[in-house]
């Protein structure tokens, strides 16, 4: 025990001297600590460790979620001030992607185009963010028409399968993936047809194999596919 208090306050300068040079300090700062044992690092205690502590990544990160939901705008505002600064694809896109987010597709439209240049004139990333956003804003013939011209040699994503599904009316592919992977998005996708084709009976099959689902997989109600399922229902 008495060995232990001992070697307490050298274990904790061992602490402050890692936490030193792990965050890039000054190096002033180890000779304070090393030749002024307990004062040298009681100042570094007060004048480095404690306010990063305070105001660490961890909280910062916080910070800004909390100001990001606060204030959406926040991040397109800092995304459009760089691209004025450095107007680079990356930025480009980054500022596009925030568009779409928000709902803005004629602007996100306008920059994934922009981006549409040099290496990245086929890109097909870029191209299906482009007919997304068409799609999203109700344009879905030209989101079609668009995406029927593009070439596509790297294969699709799970998600990008799915949205290419709905473009092309491939409702069959839609329902094997319902089927399969018991993915309740595409559930309320395909009730969503159904209604417009006063379908009823197919929506009601839909919602019982969500049911039945609900009922064996009880990890599924922990996930978005409950909130699926709720939407789906509120179709009859």
């Amino acid at each position: 025990m008495r060995l232990i208090i001992f070697l307490l306050p050298y274990l904790l300068e061992l602490l402050l001297i890692i936490h030193m040079f792990k965050n890039n300090k000054p190096f002033v700062w180890l000779w304070l600590i090393v030749f002024l044992p307990y004062l040298g690092g009681l100042v570094y205690l007060i004048m480095e460790f404690i306010p990063d502590v305070i105001h660490g990544n961890a909280v910062h990160k916080a910070r800004k979620t909390v100001s990001d939901l606060v204030h959406p705008d926040r991040k397109i505002k800092e995304a459009e001030d760089l691209l004025k600064r450095q107007d680079t694809i990356g930025n480009r896109i980054r500022l596009a992607d925030l568009y779409k987010e928000n709902g803005i597709f004629e602007k996100a439209v306008s920059l994934y185009e922009e981006s549409l240049t040099g290496p990245y004139k086929n890109d097909f990333d870029i191209n299906l963010k482009c007919v997304e956003c068409l799609f999203l804003s109700g344009n879905k013939e030209e989101a079609k028409k668009r995406y029927l011209k593009l070439k596509n040699d790297k294969g699709l994503t799970p998600s990008q399968e799915i949205f290419i599904y709905q473009i092309t009316d491939d409702y069959e592919k839609l329902k094997d993936i319902f089927d399969r992977d018991a993915n309740f998005e595409i559930g309320y996708i395909l009730s969503k047809k159904y209604k417009e084709e006063e379908n009823t009976e197919a929506i009601r099959n839909i919602i019982s194999e969500m049911e039945y689902n609900l009922k064996t997989y009880k990890y599924l109600q922990k996930t978005d596919n409950k909130i699926w399922y709720k939407k789906t229902k509120a179709l009859i």
